[in-house]
């Protein structure tokens, strides 16, 4: 029974190694850098930065037609 356990323990490990290898396999560039979780963070980063000029700009020209500046 004990020896049934641990073969069958080594077989779900074999399989979490060979699916986390596909995963960094499916994710690494050729230089071996993680690029699509850098390039999430570069895109965030520039997508809040636009959506607070965008907003920043749209109250300023609001607040000059209702003279609030």
């Amino acid at each position: 029974m004990t020896a049934q356990m641990k073969g069958h323990i080594r077989e779900v490990n074999d399989i979490f190694l060979r699916k986390r290898k596909s995963a960094i396999e499916r994710y690494e560039e050729a230089d071996g850098i993680f690029f699509g979780h850098y390039a999430q963070w570069v895109f965030m980063f520039f997508f809040y930065i636009g959506i607070i000029c965008t907003a920043v700009i749209t109250i300023a020209i609001i607040g000059r037609y209702c003279d609030w500046f």
